[in-house]
C-alpha cells in the first residue's frame, strides 16, 4: 500500500501528524505533505493506495483520475467530518462517486475519531487509536487484493431475443420495495440486478442455455427488455483466461461472473433478483464481499447444496440478498427488510 497524505500546495505543503502516525502503523511508503507536482504519481504500478491529502478545493481533483489510470487499483480515500458535519449516507456517497473501495471518515470531538467504511454501508473500524484504524484496513485491504474478479468481453452484436413480461412487472415491483428500504439510507447507490433463463429473458434469465442479465447501472424500477444483455462464460481466441462475453455494446451488471456460475450450477432456478436489502429468516454467507467477486458464488452453495434446491434466498452478509427461483410464484413470496445502517 502507498499513502498520500499531508497538505500539498504549490510551495512546500505541510505535513501531518496523524499521516506520519497511519504511515508507522502501516509500515508502508508514502508522501506526507510537499509540492502538487509530486502528485504526477504512476498510479497503473499500484495495487492499494490510501489517498488523504488536503488540496485546496480551487485545484484539479486528482482521485476523480485515479481508477481511470489504474481501474484495478484498490483505493482508500478519506472525508474530513470536522470543520462541516457529514453523515455517513455522505461518505458512502463519496466513496461510490470516486469508485473508492474503502473510505476513513474523521471526525473529532475531544479527540479525533475514526471510521473505516466501505461503498455498501459496512463500517469495520470506529476508534479514536490510529494503530486500531490501521490493523482494521490492513486486514480488508488484505481480504479485499486475495478476492478474484473475471474480465468482461464484448464478442458479437445483440440476438434477438425477449424478456418475461410477468419477470418484468415482478423486477420493477422488486426494485419499487428496494428504493423504500435503500434509498431512505443511501441514494447514491443503484438498486441490484436480475437475471433469468427460460423460453423468454430477464435481468437475468436463462432461455433455454441462453443467459440474460440486466445491463450495468440501470434503475430495476423502470426496467423494460432493453434493459437486458445476453451474456455467457468464455475466452478469446488471443487469451485463454474465463471472461464474461457479451453481446451488444451495454455491458452486462458486474455480479454477472457470479449468477452465470449459479445458473450453471443449479439447474432448475431460472430467476434470479438481487439487491442491497436483506431477505426476512434467509440464511447468511460467512464473508462480506463487495459485487462481483467469484468468491461469493462459493459462499451461496456452501448454503444451499445443488441437490435439494429449486426456490431459494441467502442473504450476502454485508452486502444484500440474492433470491434464486424455478417459478415465478416463489419470487411473489419473499419478504423484504433493510439492512442496518452502517452495518458492523
Amino acid at each position: 500500500m502507498f499513502v498520500v497524505t499531508g497538505t500539498f500546495d504549490h510551495d512546500q505543503g505541510k505535513p501531518s501528524s496523524i499521516g506520519r502516525q497511519i504511515i508507522s502503523h502501516l509500515g508502508c511508503e508514502g508522501i506526507n505533505g510537499g509540492n502538487l507536482s509530486e502528485l504526477d504519481l504512476d498510479f497503473s504500478q499500484m495495487d492499494a493506495i490510501l489517498w488523504m491529502p488536503n488540496i485546496d478545493n480551487s485545484e484539479d481533483k486528482i482521485i476523480s483520475r485515479i481508477k481511470a489510470k489504474n481501474r484495478k487499483l484498490l483505493l482508500i480515500s478519506s472525508k474530513r467530518c470536522v470543520e462541516t458535519e457529514y453523515r455517513e449516507s455522505d461518505v458512502v456517497g463519496r466513496l461510490l462517486k470516486t469508485r473508492s473501495n474503502l473510505g476513513i471518515m474523521i471526525e473529532k470531538e475531544e479527540l479525533y475519531r475514526f471510521k473505516l467504511l466501505d461503498p455498501i454501508g459496512n463500517i469495520f473500524c470506529d476508534t479514536t487509536d490510529i494503530e486500531k484504524l490501521c490493523h482494521s484496513l490492513s486486514q480488508r485491504v488484505e481480504f479485499l487484493l486475495s478476492l478474484t474478479r473475471w474480465p468482461s468481453l464484448q464478442i458479437g452484436d445483440v440476438q434477438d431475443f425477449s424478456i418475461s413480461p410477468e419477470f418484468l412487472d415482478i423486477v420493477r415491483s422488486y426494485g419499487d420495495k428496494f428504493a423504500t428500504f435503500v434509498n431512505a439510507i443511501n441514494p447514491n447507490r443503484f438498486l441490484g440486478n436480475a437475471a433469468t433463463r427460460c423460453s423468454f429473458g430477464f435481468p437475468a434469465q436463462r432461455q433455454e442455455e441462453r443467459i440474460f442479465v440486466s445491463r450495468r447501472n440501470v434503475d430495476k424500477q423502470g426496467m423494460s427488455e432493453k434493459d437486458f444483455v445476453e451474456a455467457t462464460l468464455g475466452a478469446s481466441a488471443s487469451n485463454s483466461a474465463t471472461k464474461v462475453c457479451y453481446y451488444g455494446v451495454q455491458k452486462p451488471s458486474v455480479d454477472t461472473p457470479v449468477q452465470l456460475l449459479l445458473f450453471d450450477y443449479y439447474s432448475d432456478v431460472h430467476y434470479m433478483i438481487h439487491g442491497h436489502v436483506y431477505v426476512k429468516d434467509a440464511p447468511m454467507t460467512k464473508s462480506k464481499i463487495p459485487c462481483g467477486f467469484l468468491e461469493e458464488f462459493s459462499e451461496v452453495v456452501h448454503a444451499f447444496p445443488r441437490a435439494r434446491n429449486k426456490n431459494f434466498a441467502v442473504n450476502l452478509r454485508g452486502h444484500g440478498c440474492l433470491v434464486m427461483a424455478g417459478d415465478l410464484e416463489f419470487l411473489r413470496q419473499i419478504e423484504l427488510q433493510g439492512r442496518v445502517f452502517p452495518e458492523g
